[in-house]
């Protein structure tokens, strides 16, 4: 195998790498500060989670706090998690941050397509998660080199 291939195949194995990663961490972190949202704004007691209905119900008289959690915890996801996907890569930071970021707004948008949710909440949501991606992006890569390669 050629020096040139095995770059190649670090890179793509590097790139996987990332991919995964960042998307654990940001699983990860959605998790943890949703799991605080509940302590803080715990759910009505009895409350299912395979019940939509009841879900729905819940979210329509959620706090506005709660709400936020929620959100907090989504751009924490993608920001942390595209951190990490960006800085694991070494290269293309845009890519690998924006992947993260569009997987946890895949997630989003998946979530308001099963669940009922207030117009602000989604419209936030919609705005303010592929600005975490593009913030993590900015952040692994400051001196912006707009994804140029670096060495493996």
């Amino acid at each position: 195998m050629t020096t040139r291939v095995r770059t190649i195949l670090a890179r793509l194995a590097r790139g996987a790498l990332a991919t995964v990663l960042g998307t654990v961490a940001a699983g990860l972190s959605i998790a943890s500060i949703e799991k605080l949202g509940h302590l803080l704004y715990p759910p009505p007691a009895g409350l299912k989670p395979g019940d939509l209905d009841a879900i729905a119900a819940h979210v329509a008289t959620a706090p506005v706090g709660s709400l936020l959690l929620v959100l907090l915890g989504w751009l924490c996801g993608a920001f942390l998690g595209g951190l990490l996907a960006a800085r694991i890569a070494g290269r293309r930071p845009r890519l690998y941050a924006g992947v993260i970021a569009a997987l946890v707004l895949l997630g989003a948008i998946t979530n308001f397509a099963m669940i009922a949710h207030p117009a602000w909440f989604i419209a936030l949501s919609i705005v303010a998660l592929p600005l975490a991606g593009f913030a993590a992006a900015t952040l692994a890569d400051p001196v912006g080199r707009r994804g140029l390669t670096s060495p493996v």
